[in-house]
């Protein structure tokens, strides 16, 4: 049986692949459609649902939109790899100081990925913000004016 792996999915006994990543990732996207200005950039490394249910300019961590991105050499150093692969194609093109620095998202989906970490830039230009249990790290003047929400500087 060639989708023996996928029994369980196809008798719904335990939810499909990505299921609840995405159920968290539509949930993020109205928290973010609450709390951003109207003209905010976001930047995700997820790039189904959170632009799907926003408005919002997004731009894509890896690159499948983006010809700078696109045109990098994959990192095969094996720190983006799962299910046993030494490297994913694509999710193995990015560089965070040309999406976080440069394009300047008002919100980031992360400041991690492969071998690079921009968590010291973050702090410096970013604020966490915490809601319904989900963590966003957001410009401060990318907020909407009347928002009352618990924010964290570190």
């Amino acid at each position: 049986l060639p989708n023996k792996q996928f029994i369980k999915e196809q008798f719904f006994l335990e939810l499909p692949y990505t299921a609840r990543e995405n159920k968290d990732n539509v949930n993020k996207a109205l928290i973010l459609s609450e709390i951003l200005k109207e003209d905010s950039k976001i930047a995700v490394f997820w790039a189904g649902s959170i632009p799907y249910y926003t408005d919002f300019y997004c731009i894509d961590f890896l690159g499948k939109c983006d010809k700078y991105i696109a045109r990098l050499d994959a990192d095969i150093s094996g720190s983006v790899s799962w299910y046993n692969m030494k490297s994913v194609p694509g999710h193995n093109k990015y560089d965070l100081n040309y999406t976080i620095k440069q394009l300047k998202p008002d919100y980031a989906q992360s400041c991690k990925w492969g071998k690079e970490d921009l968590g010291y830039y973050m702090l410096n230009h970013y604020v966490e913000i915490e809601k319904n249990n989900y963590t966003f790290f957001i410009k401060p003047d990318a907020l909407k004016n009347n928002l009352f929400i618990s924010v964290n500087k570190k």
